[in-house]
């Protein structure tokens, strides 16, 4: 696995995890990736599911990203991390970005799609 110093220099997409006592992220292996799409007129609504695998044995801080057109929109997202299901909510970028901040700041377990 190659170091990768930020989300913006992963070219495809993947989840990615800080390397404790590091200041890099790596690549969490990808399992499985399943692809649907359905296409209405001028607008088509796309499903991804992908499985990773957790590489150690330890809890860790996950990064997903996903490259998207300029004009794409994303409305949902569901996680779900070994038994639980997580409901994402859509916010704006920075919104999204201060509110996660401010829950791991307290000590909470949080997501964020970038």
């Amino acid at each position: 696995m190659n170091a990768i110093e930020k989300p913006d220099n992963v070219r495809g997409g993947g989840l990615l995890f800080r390397v404790a006592d590091a200041d890099y992220l790596r690549l969490t292996p990808l399992v499985a990736t399943e692809v649907s799409f359905e296409v209405g007129g001028i607008v088509a609504r796309g499903t991804i599911r992908q499985t990773f695998a957790n590489p150690t044995d330890q809890w860790l801080e996950g990064i997903y990203v996903f490259p998207l057109p300029e004009n794409a929109t994303v409305d949902s997202l569901t996680m779900r991390v070994g038994g639980r299901t997580i409901a994402g909510l859509i916010k704006d970028r920075e919104e999204a970005r201060k509110s996660y901040e401010a829950t791991t700041f307290e000590g909470m377990r949080a997501a964020i799609l970038l």
